[in-house]
């Protein structure tokens, strides 16, 4: 997609984070106050998909994270975040240990 990412240098960081960031912003908006995005009363692939790119940043822990900041700024997406985390990940439902593998 960026092809003379080299001689953007600088430049480049702050055009993907304003990218970034206004899909944070359509997302939040296309969402609304619903449950999940298609309307539905459970998750759709959609729903999966968006939750696995959010949810990156939103759990990074980083002193400087500007998309989660962007994210934290909707709170119609942090609560859709929270929601299918504490639902279908609550804590204790997965295993980290190395052992199981």
């Amino acid at each position: 997609m960026y092809q003379n990412a080299e001689t953007l240098g600088d430049a480049l960081e702050p055009c993907i984070l304003k990218k970034a960031k206004a899909c944070i912003l359509l997302l939040s908006e296309k969402l609304e106050n619903k449950e999940f995005f298609m309307g539905t009363s459970t998750p759709t692939t959609l729903d999966g998909v968006v939750f696995s790119y959010l949810a990156i940043f939103w759990k990074t822990q980083m002193q400087l994270n500007p998309l989660k900041d962007a994210i934290l700024e909707r709170p119609n997406l942090e609560r859709y975040l929270t929601r299918i985390q504490q639902r279908y990940f609550p804590p204790g439902s997965y295993n980290h240990s190395t052992s199981d593998y």
